[in-house]
């Protein structure tokens, strides 16, 4: 790590500056030090600043202590890695404009390897909640890290079944790192699990930065940017994730989409994803193709049924919800030889019991 790496964290506290800029201070100066402590109104407007720009580092300088910044991050165990630094990911460092720093807890080595973003709506169908850990699953038998951004819905999803197989995943956060901050509140509890099992966590806000609504976007643009590939499983046309699919083609990263239901609203962004052009995937090994890695499969084998009777019900279930009594009806059996298969066929992994009575066939 940089030794000046409290003036990284005091310009990165200076308003309005942004990447960009900061990026023309980093080149246009030895050091953050002496940026910080010798830099003068023509040296700013030199590398490139403009007179508001240098007005906000010229108050920043009044306001803040790097040594207090650097104390903080110390009490609340989060560590920052630099643009100039071997650790920081290789390929956030290709985007244009990448975070001149971002701050992080856990293991950030875990980003050196194959990174692929796993997205979509808060708001998903049981088909994506399948899909999403079907695909993640299929990632994470072949060692690949799974990055997305902590959100309720595909994000936590992807998140907890990379988890649930002993695999690795990095959470980007819109907001600052405190434990007080971690956005949403109810996914805290995710994101203690991540950092327990290996992950890691990180954002390029302080750590006192709020969950601000246009944080989200630019969070976006480094779940991009860290990844090999984005795959959108279930999106409204207007939802984030294709601000993130939108980022992932700026820098020329393949885009995947899951395919769903025309008349469905959350499918409605993947579909048209893939008329424009993006990766259908069904699974993994769709990624592994287009992007010439070798791809293992550990999958179950194939479903299939034991009994005439499993078959009739197998032939009843998709992936959709269905009701007890509607399956029922479909397939003419009792409700007893109906209760007795599907008890059979949970334990098997053959059937996903969804609650309140609703079923679907298992991936």
């Amino acid at each position: 790590m940089n030794t000046d790496i409290k003036y990284w964290l005091a310009f990165n506290q200076v308003k309005h500056l942004g990447p960009i800029n900061f990026h023309k201070i980093i080149r246009g100066f030895p050091d953050l030090e002496t940026a910080w402590k010798l830099g003068q109104r023509q040296d700013f407007l030199d590398v490139g600043l403009n007179e508001k720009q240098i007005e906000e580092i010229i108050q920043a300088k009044r306001q803040i202590s790097p040594n207090d910044l650097e104390e903080r991050l110390y009490k609340e165990e989060i560590k920052v890695v630099t643009v100039l630094d071997n650790d920081y990911p290789i390929l956030l460092k290709e985007i244009y404009g990448c975070p001149p720093l971002i701050y992080y807890k856990g293991m950030i080595e875990q980003l050196s390897g194959p990174t692929i973003a796993i997205v979509g709506t808060r708001r998903m169908s049981s088909y994506g909640k399948l899909m999403t850990e079907k695909i993640a699953r299929e990632l994470v038998e072949n060692q690949i890290c799974i990055v997305s951004g902590l959100a309720v819905g595909v994000d936590a999803i992807a998140h907890i079944t990379s988890l649930n197989f002993n695999g690795i995943t990095a959470a980007v956060l819109g907001s600052g790192l405190s434990s007080y901050n971690i956005y949403p509140s109810i996914n805290r509890k995710l994101a203690h699990n991540i950092l327990e099992k290996n992950g890691v966590l990180i954002s390029e806000y302080p750590p006192e930065m709020l969950p601000l609504k246009h944080n989200f976007p630019l969070r976006n643009r480094i779940i991009a940017g860290l990844s090999l590939a984005t795959i959108v499983v279930e999106a409204g046309e207007s939802s984030g994730a294709l601000i993130t699919a939108k980022y992932a083609l700026e820098f020329n990263r393949e885009i995947f989409a899951v395919p769903g239901n025309a008349n469905s609203l959350t499918s409605a962004g993947p579909n048209n994803l893939i008329k424009q052009g993006a990766n259908l995937i069904t699974s993994a090994e769709d990624i592994f193709l287009n992007l010439n890695l070798q791809y293992t499969t550990n999958r179950r084998e194939k479903i299939s049924a034991d009994s005439p009777i499993q078959q009739i019900i197998l032939d009843q279930l998709s992936f959709e919800p269905i009701h007890i009594n509607n399956l029922q009806k479909q397939t003419n059996l009792s409700a007893a030889e109906l209760n007795a298969s599907l008890t059979i066929m949970e334990l098997q992994g053959k059937v996903r019991n969804l609650g309140n009575m609703h079923y679907t066939k298992n991936i």
